[in-house]
């Protein structure tokens, strides 16, 4: 089996086979990049098109970062193209929460990433894309910045501004509830 420098490498050189393995080691990375943006019809599209772009533009990867860095970073404006394409307007439903509601069991992590999940639904797409690359997909600051486009202060401000926005939101839901 090849290693993904190998796999690179063969990419450099033509080898159109060689997007087969990349597709294969991060189409599901990918795609959960986009599926948190659009549609998943259209996500599965724009999966298609990601790979694409990496197949025309291998030879402007660095390897100063990492491919999956690399790699996230055309998903992520693949999906980004697809808002502007689609000229979709996200708008944050609004719920009425029963503000008498408390946590009232101790939460695991699976719990935590379930609830990331369904409160993601509640945020705009470039919101939700990076939550997902922070805290489900586990990126660093840095690495959400360079895939992103936005300074590693600015990914800390919204991030922020992002977890404050659905405290505030959801402070006196029981959580409890988004897990059933």
């Amino acid at each position: 089996m090849y290693h993904e420098e190998d796999i690179i490498r063969q990419l450099k050189n033509g080898h159109s086979k060689a997007l087969n393995a990349i597709m294969t080691a991060y189409k599901d990375y990918v795609y959960s990049i986009l599926v948190s943006m659009i549609s998943h019809e259209e996500a599965e599209e724009a999966c298609q098109d990601t790979f694409v772009k990496v197949f025309r533009r291998i030879n402007t990867y660095s390897e100063k970062s990492k491919f999956s860095t690399w790699l996230y970073t055309i998903a992520y404006r693949t999906g980004l193209d697809y808002l502007k394409k689609k000229n979709i307007k996200t708008n944050i439903i609004e719920e009425q929460a029963d503000r008498n509601f408390l946590i009232d069991q101790q939460l695991t992590q699976n719990d935590l990433v379930i609830l990331i999940e369904r409160f993601i639904q509640f945020l705009n797409p470039r919101d939700a894309g990076l939550l997902r690359l922070y805290y489900l997909n586990e990126y660093s600051i840095e690495e959400v910045s360079e895939i992103t486009g936005m300074s590693p202060s600015n990914v800390k401000v919204k991030l922020f501004r992002i977890r404050k926005s659905l405290r505030d939101r959801f402070a006196h839901v029981k959580l409890t509830n988004y897990l059933n």
